[in-house]
């Protein structure tokens, strides 16, 4: 991310809480079934964003996965803002 000029130095990963779910406006998912996983949590329908392109997981990759990985969800988040 710093190579893009974003500093992610404190974000830390974290689990999805049920007060996430209910105040969050929009959720999207990696994967289809992380949305499967929310909706079973008791997400609403209406929150998760399903139109996902498949988008790997780079845990445990090089460098140039984790460059992929970042460039996919930008242009994810681009065609969301875009709606």
């Amino acid at each position: 991310m710093a190579q893009i000029g974003i500093d992610i130095s404190n974000h830390k990963s974290q689990p999805i809480t049920q007060r996430m779910l209910k105040d969050f406006d929009l959720i999207v998912p990696m994967t289809t079934n992380h949305a499967l996983l929310l909706l079973q949590m008791g997400c609403d329908e209406g929150k998760v964003y399903r139109d996902l392109p498949s988008i790997g997981d780079p845990f445990g990759g090089s460098l140039e996965k984790y460059c992929i990985c970042r460039d996919e969800i930008i242009k994810l988040c681009e065609k969301i803002a875009e709606m």
